[in-house]
């Protein structure tokens, strides 16, 4: 167990090492966005002419400035090249890994269902298909 928490360790710092230029001008370019929209919210809402406004425009500018970089997008594809870089480095070391939506012949998350299980009866009767929509609908 020991050599394999060494291999995740190594493996961790490896990885982060791989995406770390990638994170910071993700994290630099939210930043931004959302100081400017903020200043500029707060700029417009100043110039209504009441420091409600300006809270109100500042509020609004940072979200939507924030909202503009589009965090998600760019932290996914830091994500995927981070777990990437990661599985070859465990790989490499002899473990594996398990990928997403990869099958492995013969591998079951969960054991069969016992002996007497089948698909459920059938409706009792009176019950049928629902009635169509009224006309013009």
């Amino acid at each position: 167990m020991q050599a394999f928490d060494r291999d995740d360790y190594d493996c961790q710092n490896y990885a982060s090492n791989r995406v770390a230029g990638r994170v910071d001008r993700a994290n630099d370019k939210t930043a931004t966005n959302t100081i400017l929209g903020a200043a500029i919210g707060a700029g417009l809402g100043a110039a209504v002419g009441n420091t409600q406004g300006a809270i109100i425009g500042g509020t609004a500018g940072g979200l939507i400035g924030n909202a503009s970089s589009d965090p998600g997008h760019k932290q996914y594809g830091v994500q995927r090249e981070y777990d990437a870089a990661y599985a070859q480095c465990m790989t490499s070391r002899g473990n594996e890994v398990p990928v997403p939506g990869r099958y492995r012949p013969g591998y079951r998350d969960y054991p069969p269902p016992p002996p007497g299980y089948g698909p459920p009866p059938p409706p009792p009767p009176g019950y049928g298909p629902p009635p169509p929509p009224p006309p013009g609908y």
